[in-house]
């Protein structure tokens, strides 16, 4: 399975584990299961995918949280 859950901060990754058959996903060694699908995918490309869209909302939140800001800046 390929990890696109921390695509913000890290890369994405490949990991081994156990599919579920509620849909989710247990890493070996892990007690923390990650959802099919959203956090985890089963191709590299899906997780790319994933993580681009992920990538393109925090862009989208931070240009709307600079334009609160140079607001406040030209306010005073």
């Amino acid at each position: 399975m390929w990890v696109s859950k921390t695509a913000l901060t890290r890369r994405i990754t490949r990991i081994r584990g156990y599919p579920r058959t509620d849909g989710w996903f247990t890493p070996e060694g892990s007690s923390q299961a990650l959802r099919i699908g959203r956090d985890c995918f089963p191709s590299r490309q899906d997780a790319a995918a994933d993580a681009d869209h992920r990538r393109a909302q925090k862009i989208e939140r931070l240009r709307i949280q600079l334009a609160k800001l140079e607001e406040l800046l030209h306010a005073d």
